[in-house]
């Protein structure tokens, strides 16, 4: 897996980068035009419409009291993560050693000693 910052082929990066920087400059340019307003206005139309449909089934309730769910998410994530790290404490104070992981290939190659 190579670094984040590393360039293989820096010529070809760049290139890349700039096609793309390039192509979104011009789709904003486009979307700047008469012809693409005119366009989108049917289509922001349909999704206005399509919008307002979905919401009118549901009840105008704020966010907090439609949905209690996040409370009780946090409150079951703090207790996994205590459960786990007493089984972690547990492994550690007995010496259970972890999981065996798998051999990457690379490590496979090297000589047995």
């Amino acid at each position: 897996m190579l670094a984040r910052g590393l360039l293989l082929w820096p010529e070809v990066q760049h290139a890349a980068a700039r096609r793309e920087h390039e192509a979104l400059q011009q789709a904003k340019a486009r979307q700047e035009t008469d012809i693409w307003k005119r366009q989108y206005q049917h289509r922001a139309g349909v999704e206005g419409t399509m919008r307002k449909q979905s919401t009118a089934s549901r009840p105008a309730v704020p966010a907090t009291e439609d949905s209690p769910r996040p409370a009780k998410t946090s409150l079951q994530h703090s207790f996994t993560a205590a459960a786990m790290n007493f089984a972690r404490l547990d492994a550690w104070l007995t010496g259970t050693p972890f999981a065996p992981t798998r051999t990457p290939p690379f490590a496979a190659l090297r000589p047995a000693g």
